[in-house]
């Protein structure tokens, strides 16, 4: 793909990262977009359209750019969320797209490699964070967003190749 359609994609994909929350929490509070994840949706998608790079970048700039315009995720899991997105989006474009793994699999694969490698950083790094709680809460309240996202990612990224003529 031309650099300035991967460019222009990235930030689509961005600016969907920062809005889909955004809605989540105006519709019902901070509450919903901890239970249904919608932060995490179109960095899975980048990184599954685009390739690892693009996950990377998107992963990033949706999880710095969340908080610089609605404060959310709160500022002392901020690290923890970029971390964590940018695992699933260099995951997702990894499996995918460089080992050519299908598209379901890639995306239960980066999940679950996504979540185990946020839980090990948390257990290395000295976070303050106590990993085992924090992942027991984060796949406890997550679960609806891992069901929803298990539900439509695959469908946005066969849509959105399907309308860019990707592949």
């Amino acid at each position: 793909m031309p650099q300035i359609k991967t460019v222009a994609f990235v930030s689509l994909f961005t600016l969907l990262s920062v809005l889909t929350p955004f809605l989540f929490h105006f519709a019902a509070g901070p509450q919903l977009g901890r239970m249904f994840l919608p932060l995490q949706i179109f960095v899975f998608v980048s990184g599954l359209l685009l390739g690892w790079p693009a996950g990377i970048l998107t992963g990033f700039c949706a999880a710095l750019l969340s908080y610089l315009v609605s404060g959310m995720p709160y500022l002392n899991v901020l690290p923890w969320v970029m971390v964590e997105l940018i695992f699933y989006g260099f995951l997702a474009g990894l499996l995918r797209k460089e080992l050519k793994i299908n598209l379901w699999l890639s995306l239960i694969l980066t999940m679950v490699l996504g979540r185990f490698l946020l839980w090990l950083a948390i257990f290395v790094l000295p976070t303050g964070l106590a990993p085992s709680p924090y992942f027991k809460a984060a796949i406890l309240n997550g679960w609806p967003g891992i069901l929803l996202q298990l539900a439509f990612i695959p469908f946005l990224v066969k849509i959105s190749q399907r309308f860019l003529s990707y592949e």
